[in-house]
């Protein structure tokens, strides 16, 4: 909650706009939108909380949810958040190499609230920010943890228990309880999450009725579906040693640090600095001697980097960069 009370006090996010109606844009005065916006954001942050039921969930669809926003925000023009979302999808990606099944590394609480808060706060800041993307999109973006949340509190009530008790009933328990594996629970939520972060881009420009009623009939089929599947009994049909092998059998290829991840992590790990770097000199209107010290200075951060990890340095150089960019344009313009 204070998290959430900084975010809208101090970083101006709210949520204001509800989308077109009869007569307008609906506006929200300040008293209704501020518990509205406090209640999304503590909301979706414990949401993906409660979703880090198995190795890997939580960050996967966070993961698949900061690409979205950032390639939203980018084509808003909207950098800031473009940067930070695309920062948060590098950082899950190094993660999950360590926290898939069988995980050695796991997120906890702090880490799954703090993607979660990260993820309602810029899908907030990129949909009520004059924009033309609709105000019902992180409906879509974030969808199925909100859905799983829903879904297992309304359980709970109907029971006459409280919905903050914890049980198996999410949306993962059930899932495995049809027989499918660990990796393959997460697989199957994660293609689901694929279809809502799709979604949300194909409809970013519809309207905010339309984007209800779809999460609306997606999460019926998807609950209606699971229902009757866990009380039919019915179970998935497998080819044992045909899915061992032709599946398991290449992803421990991938499991075991074998030549392509370690090649494809190295990679990742000079490839993305040098090309953060190299954005930085692409301004065509630039004077000369500001491009040299910009060379000096990369030459500096490499020199550096046993004591600084590459990627840690390329942030600090682009960020370094853009003050003296902005500074060489004030200088231009005097």
């Amino acid at each position: 909650m204070t998290a959430a009370l900084i975010v809208v006090f101090g970083g101006d996010l709210s949520i204001r706009c509800l989308g077109l109606g009869v007569s307008g844009y609906i506006l929200m005065p300040g008293w209704c939108a501020l518990p509205l916006t406090l209640l999304g954001i503590v909301g979706v942050t414990n949401a993906i909380n409660l979703a880090d039921g198995l190795d890997g969930l939580a960050g996967g669809i966070c993961m698949l949810s900061f690409m979205c926003i950032a390639f939203l925000a980018f084509q808003g023009g909207n950098l800031t958040v473009a940067l930070m979302a695309i920062s948060a999808v590098w950082a899950i990606i190094g993660f999950l190499r360590f926290n898939t099944f069988p995980a050695t590394v796991f997120m906890g609480d702090a880490g799954s609230q703090l993607l979660g808060f990260l993820a309602i706060s810029l899908a907030i800041r990129i949909t009520q920010t004059h924009t033309p993307l609709s105000p019902a999109l992180p409906l879509l973006l974030l969808g199925l943890p909100i859905l799983d949340t829903a879904m297992v509190m309304v359980e709970r009530l109907s029971k006459g228990r409280s919905p903050f008790v914890a049980d198996k009933n999410h949306m993962h328990h059930k899932v495995m309880r049809l027989g499918l594996y660990h990796s393959e629970a997460v697989l199957a939520i994660y293609l689901l999450h694929v279809f809502l972060v799709m979604a949300a881009y194909l409809f970013r420009f519809f309207p905010e009725a339309f984007l209800v009623e779809f999460y609306a009939i997606f999460g019926a089929l998807v609950l209606g579906s699971l229902t009757w599947a866990c009380r039919s009994g019915w179970q998935v049909i497998r080819h044992r040693h045909l899915f061992d092998r032709v599946v398991k059998g290449r992803l421990k290829v991938l499991r075991d640090g074998s030549i392509p991840v370690m090649v494809s992590f190295r990679a990742i790990e000079i490839g993305m600095p040098l090309l953060l770097m190299g954005a930085c000199f692409q301004p065509a209107v630039l004077p000369v001697y500001f491009r040299g010290l910009a060379l000096g200075l990369a030459i500096v951060l490499m020199v550096l980097r046993q004591q600084f990890p590459l990627i840690t340095l390329s942030i600090i150089f682009c960020h370094i960069w853009n003050k003296m960019f902005l500074l060489s344009q004030h200088i231009v313009i005097i």
